[in-house]
């Protein structure tokens, strides 16, 4: 048991990782598919991450890593499948939800994750902002999807800190 968690789970945060999102991804994707309901993917990834490494340290970065994780197990509903893809970016599924819908999740994520603060045991406090693409689940291949969901998220990069883009 505790072999496969550690398989499947990211070991900072706890939230899945890519091997523990997919079987859940082609699952959910199939279901909305076989149903004909809408999927959308989320990919969130932290505005100036290397900076707050650089200033403050890697152990503050983990710290800012986890911060990320617990607003978004508090803001994300049950139905939702939360996974860290990566060294900062996250990846949400949301199963029966259209992208203006998941836009409107981004929004509330956004605003709540701005809010939230790091206060390092040097006094030192960390702020951190989000930016987030979006994109429908249609092809029922992850690779696919995620290529339109990162082109999304590359987009509100490009826009600048603390956007959201959808693939539409």
């Amino acid at each position: 048991m505790q072999v496969k968690r550690t398989t499947t789970n990211d070991f900072l945060t706890g939230l899945l990782n890519r091997e523990g999102l997919l079987p859940l991804y082609l699952n959910e994707s199939s279901r909305c598919k076989r149903y004909r309901r809408d999927i959308s993917m989320l990919l969130i990834n932290i505005d100036k991450f290397r900076e707050v490494n650089d200033r403050f340290g890697l152990d503050a970065g983990d710290k800012t890593l986890m911060m990320l994780a617990k607003c978004l197990r508090e803001t994300c509903d049950k139905n939702m499948h939360i996974a860290r893809l990566s060294s900062q970016e996250f990846c949400i599924i949301i199963p029966d939800a259209d992208v203006p819908a998941a836009e409107q999740f981004a929004i509330k994520f956004r605003d709540e994750i701005s809010q939230w603060v790091l206060e390092l045991t040097t006094g030192h406090q960390i702020n951190i902002t989000v930016s987030i693409g979006i994109t429908n689940i249609e092809y029922q291949d992850f690779s696919y999807d995620y290529i339109k969901a990162e082109s999304a998220l590359m987009r509100a990069k490009r826009w600048g800190y603390n956007q959201i883009a959808t693939n539409e």
